[in-house]
């Protein structure tokens, strides 16, 4: 029996997500079912007599009721994330297997979360590890099973403000004098609040990305342009997790922010040279 809402579950991409997810989720789906609606039905009776009653007769059953029901809870987050997941899946997936290890840190970093916008972001990323492994370590689930749907929401909109080098995962947050005003203007001024959640690196000394005079090629979104000399630059880079994190974000450009710096590099006597 077919335990996702697809037409095509015999799709590899899909297939291979049902071999990462069955042994801690979903085996044996007969038996989880059946546990799952008496579960169901007992959440219905024992909040029908907690109404009626005020309280469960003795601390034994309220204990294991209280455990019933988080199980519950947890079960169907973990089933709304791994349903979610099947619409980011690509077409293609390596067929290297996902670490057992990472897939069961995953269930228990994501377990609890029941909003539906940070059950899309779980989703995104056992997407992505099924579609390559490795893509997202565990320090990158600590981290975003910390987060809140308001830090989730701040990244996605610092990342409007992120570029890249040399097409390096390298990332980061240029500083330039008026791209700071228009940054602060947005109400978007969060490099430290980012930086003790583990996603960019800002409470140090700004960092010199580089220090030679050859040309570079900067990548913003869909625009590049090879700058020169691109030396003494300064810059908050995202952590590993940040980088990791910055291709499932949502974010969008800010064509406003990238003309400002730019301006600002050529004021400083930097070649400009669009690429097409």
């Amino acid at each position: 029996m077919n335990i996702f809402k697809i037409d095509t579950a015999d799709t590899k991409p899909v297939a291979k997500l049902v071999e990462t997810v069955w042994s801690d989720l979903y085996k044996p789906y007969g038996i989880r079912r059946e546990a799952k609606a008496k579960a169901e039905a007992r959440l219905i009776e024992v909040q029908g007599e907690i109404e009626v009653q005020g309280l469960l007769a003795t601390l034994e059953d309220r204990a294991a009721t209280r455990q019933s029901l988080t199980e519950l809870r947890r079960q169907q987050n973990q089933e709304s994330i791994v349903q979610g997941s099947i619409q980011y899946l690509p077409e293609s997936v390596s067929d290297e297997k996902v670490d057992p290890d990472w897939t069961v840190q995953f269930f228990n970093a994501c377990q609890d979360v029941s909003n539906e916008e940070m059950q899309s972001l779980w989703s995104k990323i056992l997407a992505g590890e099924v579609a390559r492994p490795r893509a997202y370590s565990l320090r990158t689930l600590d981290v975003v099973r910390k987060l809140r749907r308001s830090d989730a929401e701040m990244f996605t909109a610092f990342c409007a403000f992120v570029s890249n080098v040399d097409h390096q995962s390298s990332m980061g947050y240029f500083l330039s004098d008026q791209a700071r005003v228009h940054i602060r203007s947005r109400g978007l001024d969060c490099a430290l609040q980012l930086d003790a959640l583990g996603l960019m690196q800002a409470s140090d000394n700004i960092t010199v990305l580089f220090d030679d005079d050859r040309p570079k090629v900067v990548t913003y979104y869909d625009q590049s342009v090879r700058i020169w000399p691109f030396s003494g630059i300064d810059v908050y880079p995202l952590t590993d997790s940040g980088n990791e994190l910055f291709a499932i974000c949502g974010s969008k450009k800010d064509d406003t922010y990238w003309s400002l710096l730019l301006d600002d590099w050529k004021k400083r006597g930097m070649t400009i040279e669009p690429i097409s």
